[in-house]
């Protein structure tokens, strides 16, 4: 997205600030909203149901997404520079645009309906769109040798940076992992007498230290062994603490000293600063914040349509 969107956002004066905030913030929210493979693993590994893990979600992903659009609204609101209007095209021009443009709205709809219809996994559907991209850029006569050479590199440098990454996660990982950190900390959490909230909320912070620091698939294996027992001594509701869990390794991802996303952006970007992406994400940061304490105060958001269905659990 990195790629595809900030050039166009640029190109059309955005701030540089709200603009990357707004794609690394934006790159989280996929962690939560089914097809999640975040949540399938919490649910293999708690064996609870995914498809209830995948209807809790609903409610906790509209409700990111939602604070997120408030936040860039509140922003641009006291500072229109930020994201200046452009000029007001009408609806003749809006509706050609559409139509010189349906091929990229058919080739959402597939990849997306793809997943959604069963047809293949989020993994495979990645393939089946490079490849349908690749068939439209041909017969468009946008495509050659030139062109698809440089693509390749722009993949190849791309994919080799984030396996870079998450090799050094991975290889961090495995030394937290053996030094027994994460059990200690958990061991800490319960020995500490505190009230059932409070533990929730140390177990918070601990994930989202965890979530800018691992990878997000390793700190969440290598912790439910420990906390989630700890969870259900509390009495707290197993399909909750999932979502609670995902949503906190989200920010996680865009929270300093590291941040996966923003790292990840940053190699994609080398003229512009950390300061500039964190400073960006970091109203992104608190609107999640407010989602967890909304989470957290009112544990029905995420189990209202899980009752209303009555699904197994």
């Amino acid at each position: 997205m990195t790629r595809i969107a900030l050039p166009e956002m640029m190109k059309r004066n955005y701030s540089e600030r709200l603009a990357t905030g707004s794609i690394a913030a934006g790159g989280t929210l996929g962690m939560l909203i089914p097809p999640s493979i975040i949540l399938v693993l919490y649910g293999v590994l708690t064996e609870q149901f995914v498809k209830t893990l995948f209807v809790a979600a609903l409610i906790p992903g509209v409700l990111a997404v939602s604070l997120h659009i408030l936040t860039i609204l509140i922003l641009v609101r006291r500072n229109p520079s930020l994201a200046e209007p452009g000029e007001r095209e009408h609806w003749i021009e809006s509706w050609r645009a559409l139509r010189n443009g349906w091929t990229a709205v058919a080739l959402m709809v597939v990849v997306t309906g793809g997943i959604y219809a069963g047809v293949f996994s989020v993994n495979e559907s990645a393939a089946v769109g490079a490849f349908l991209a690749f068939l439209i850029a041909l017969f468009r006569g946008r495509l050659n040798l030139r062109s698809f050479w440089q693509a390749l590199q722009e993949t190849a440098a791309t994919t080799s940076m984030i396996y870079l990454m998450t090799i050094g996660a991975s290889i961090f990982t495995y030394a937290v992992t053996i030094s027994g950190l994460p059990e200690i900390i958990v061991n800490g959490i319960r020995d500490t007498g505190l009230p059932g909230v409070w533990v929730v909320i140390l177990l918070m912070v601990m994930y989202l230290v965890l979530g800018s620091i691992f990878e997000t698939i390793s700190s969440m294996v290598i912790t439910i062994p420990f906390v989630f027992p700890l969870i259900l001594s509390y009495g707290y509701d197993p399909i909750w603490w999932g979502i609670m869990t995902v949503m906190v390794i989200e920010i996680g991802m865009i929270s300093p000293p590291i941040g996966m996303n923003v790292f990840v952006m940053k190699a994609m970007l080398p003229r512009t600063s950390l300061t500039t992406i964190y400073a960006g994400v970091a109203p992104f940061i608190l609107a999640d914040v407010v989602r967890l304490a909304l989470l957290i105060a009112f544990p029905a958001l995420s189990l209202f349509l899980v009752d209303l269905f009555n699904l197994p659990r």
